[in-house]
């Protein structure tokens, strides 16, 4: 009160946070509206870090047991396990992203999403969903971004650079089964020059929700000898043909290896895999493969010179052993080197 006359107060309302959604507003035409026009809510929820967090503003609920207990404890009884089921160590409850952590440099890059809607069922098959592959942290940076002093500055230009690498694509429904299950999938290049070697992430927009699948890996250098095992006979035969047909002088049987050869490279006849016992394949192998045996000549003992020396009188060493014992010359002559270059130095007073 002042001076007999009341206060007046302004009271300002704000909007829910983004990332809310609103659940139930209140239906009183006469309430006050928010900012953006709507009823003011008193039931939100929000997901917060792996599970959910929720406001209820409204102090009416406890009618509910006025009216009927069963419908007071359903309301309660639901409303915990929703907000329990935000808990579960999953990115969202409406979907789920499979790929692999690692992908080298120059290989695809292939995604697989389970999207879902909001009753937990798969979404249509004709829906193509938005990927984005953008990068988090790259292993190499401008040599301005990399001098620029500030953290601030250093995550502004990194920001801006990363927007150069940033890619959007759409998804295709992903063949399989008869039953349809909500799977879709995307499979692309990992070209050096638009993917950089680094940290990256990829987010798939679910449809009809402002909730997206979020899912990092790792871009490597390559490594073409073990990043491919597998053997590749169509490349090996054109390696070896040159070779390998130089050698066979009969046309025919050059030109029944060839194809022989190319056949089992294009996986069309049976591998050229030879065990033993195995007639049919070890007839394949061809007369022309002759093997260049050489006769080894032995020309007597080998002499060793180091061991060659002096024996020392059987008194030095009956201790150690009953047979005569040799000092190599070789030895000897080394051990006088060094003690003349001692002595040499203690008499001339170098050491």
């Amino acid at each position: 009160m002042n001076n007999g006359k009341p206060i007046s107060a302004e009271i300002t309302y704000a909007n829910p946070k983004p990332v809310a959604t609103p659940i139930a507003r209140f239906p009183d035409p006469d309430s006050i509206t928010m900012p953006d026009g709507k009823r003011p809510p008193w039931l939100v929820v929000m997901q917060y870090g792996q599970g959910r967090t929720a406001w209820v503003g409204s102090p009416e609920i406890w009618r509910l047991r006025q009216y009927k207990d069963e419908y007071f404890e359903r309301f309660w009884t639901k409303f915990i396990r929703y907000m329990g089921a935000g808990s579960r160590r999953k990115q969202t409850r409406r979907g789920r992203i499979l790929m692999s952590s690692v992908v080298p440099s120059g290989g695809y890059l292939r995604v697989t999403a389970q999207l879902l809607d909001p009753s937990l069922q798969p979404v249509e098959q004709k829906t193509e969903p938005k990927i984005t592959i953008r990068p988090v942290e790259l292993d190499k940076y401008p040599t301005e971004i990399e001098k620029a002093i500030g953290d601030e500055t250093i995550a502004k230009l990194k920001a801006k650079y990363h927007e150069k690498y940033t890619h959007e694509f759409r998804m295709s429904a992903k063949k399989g089964p008869d039953k349809w299950e909500g799977y879709f999938q995307r499979a692309q290049l990992a070209a050096a020059e638009k993917f950089p070697v680094g940290t990256w992430r990829v987010d798939v927009e679910i449809p009809s929700s402002t909730e997206t699948l979020k899912q990092k890996f790792t871009i490597r250098q390559s490594n073409p000898e073990l990043d491919v095992t597998k053997p590749d006979f169509k490349a090996l035969y054109q390696m070896a043909s040159p070779l390998a047909l130089m050698q066979v002088s009969d046309p025919t049987l050059s030109a029944n290896l060839q194809k022989a050869v190319s056949a089992n490279s294009q996986g069309l006849e049976k591998r050229l895999a030879f065990k033993f016992g195995d007639e049919e394949s070890l007839k394949l192998i061809p007369d022309c493969f002759k093997p260049d045996v050489k006769t080894a000549r032995n020309r007597g003992a080998v002499e060793d010179y180091w061991d060659k020396g002096v024996t020392l009188p059987s008194f030095l060493t009956n201790w150690y052993s009953d047979k005569p014992q040799r000092l190599g010359a070789l030895l000897l002559v080394c051990v006088g080197l060094l003690s003349a270059e001692w002595l040499t130095r203690k008499l001339l007073k170098l050491a």
